[in-house]
């Protein structure tokens, strides 16, 4: 089952441009991601909001590959995000 994943972190936009370079997440996109966004919400925070295939997915990306990346950018004291996960009833592509 498809599920949201909603990530709130403290981090400049460099940075987040940054860690998704070190993704090389348009050449390589995750196994399992449907749909990525992310952006400003004020106060020096970013909100991160995925669609992915399954929790499994998500969690297997960000062990083998997110976590490293934010390491390299951010160094191994960054900031921890939120995560939140919900099930979704339905994923319709436009």
């Amino acid at each position: 089952m498809a599920v949201l994943v909603t990530q709130q972190v403290a981090a400049t936009e460099e940075q987040y441009r940054a860690v998704n370079d070190a993704l090389e997440t348009h050449a390589s996109p995750p196994a399992g991601l449907i749909v990525h966004t992310g952006g400003p919400i004020g106060d020096g925070e970013l909100r991160v909001v995925d669609v992915w295939e399954s929790t499994e997915a998500f969690e297997t990306f960000a062990a083998s590959r997110l976590a490293p990346a934010i390491a390299q950018v951010m160094g191994d004291d960054a900031p921890k995000p939120s995560v939140e996960i919900r099930e979704l009833y339905d994923v319709i592509r436009g």
